[in-house]
């Protein structure tokens, strides 16, 4: 992380891939208390002046561990639109070996209530050939994928990885649930005021007028 530098994470934004101009966009990091012993965080932000958008990425050095973890985090400080923002890596990175030999894949199965859930599997990997490994339903290892994994490289080294994913069909059941349940429900309400506490904690312009019709919005879901 570094200014003027690709990050080692990308995206899209209007169809233009981070790679392409990310390093233009205005740099800053900032040090923040780390909440865990022996540890280090820093606050790594990409600002685009023409966009409003910024993201921030959130890493966490381990100084007891050959260890790092980050968190990437959208906002967007204008009051119109951004671009449509898809294809987040939030690990975008190619890792080299000094010597010759395979790469080896370890994972496991994920968990669909059989004797074979969390199976674990060994793959070599092979030059032009992809892995995709994503679980069902949101969820971090249903099924199919198992949130964690191994690669081996030649020499005696190797790199371990684990995902943490918000999972979209958490956050599309939540925001349904809300909705049904405003009026009639409290945790409805609790989880409401959550989604609207974390929108707002970082927010330091002035709030926006509701719209004109926000009263009659609130009767259609249901809350009055």
């Amino acid at each position: 992380f570094a200014k003027g530098k690709i990050p080692p994470f990308s995206f899209v934004l209007g169809g233009k891939s981070s790679d392409n101009f990310i390093k233009t966009w205005q740099f800053s990091s900032e040090k923040q208390k780390s909440t865990e012993p022996d540890a280090e965080v820093t606050v790594y932000s990409y600002s685009d002046k023409k966009s409003g958008l910024v993201v921030k990425c959130k890493v966490t050095c381990f100084n007891d561990f050959q260890a790092v973890e980050w968190v990437l985090k959208f906002s967007n400080t204008s009051s119109s639109n951004t671009p449509v923002i898809e294809k987040v890596a939030a690990v975008d990175y190619s890792f080299n070996s000094g010597s010759k030999g395979t790469f080896v894949l370890h994972h496991a199965k994920g968990s669909n209530a059989e004797r074979s859930d969390f199976q674990p599997i060994d793959e070599n990997m092979q030059i032009g050939k992809s892995t995709y490994m994503t679980p069902v339903g949101g969820r971090s290892s249903d099924n199919t994928a198992f949130p964690f994994f191994n690669i081996v490289m030649p020499g005696h080294t190797g790199i371990m990885v684990a995902v943490n994913s918000f999972g979209s069909g958490n956050f599309i059941l939540n925001t349904l649930l809300i909705r049904e349940n405003l009026g009639t429900h409290p945790a409805a309400e609790r989880l409401l005021g959550n989604l609207l506490s974390y929108a707002a904690k970082d927010q330091k312009r002035p709030l926006e007028k509701l719209p004109f019709d926000f009263e009659t919005t609130l009767k259609v879901i249901g809350y009055k």
